[in-house]
């Protein structure tokens, strides 16, 4: 099959919601009364992760392209330090709206 084939076809992307947030900062060292690492930090980046980033491979390929997520969404918070080394993360779930199903018939 060549990729032409599906240039016009309507996709359905079903997936997480996953928002992945990017903390770069600059580590203090531990703190000194309590045994954690402190940071500062520096600026922030946040992109949609999950099922968006599916959605946006595909979308170089066909027509249309529709996502639907559940009604939770997930945060991952990495905080980068010097060099772009990962010092830790963080993974919250929140409740957002879900998006409405979609009827999949409509979808090649």
């Amino acid at each position: 099959m060549k990729l032409d084939a599906v240039s016009q076809f309507k996709v359905l992307v079903v997936g997480d919601a996953i928002y992945d947030r990017y903390r770069f900062c600059d580590p203090q060292g531990r703190a000194t009364k309590e045994a954690v690492i402190s940071v500062v930090v520096n600026k922030e980046e946040e992109y949609q992760g999950g099922v968006w980033a599916s959605a946006r491979h595909i979308l170089d390929l066909c027509k249309t392209v529709d996502v639907w997520h559940g009604d939770k969404a997930t945060i991952n918070t990495k905080y980068i330090g010097r060099y772009n080394q990962k010092l830790f993360s963080v993974h919250e779930k929140r409740v957002c709206s879900a998006t409405k199903p979609l009827p999949i018939a409509d979808y090649d």
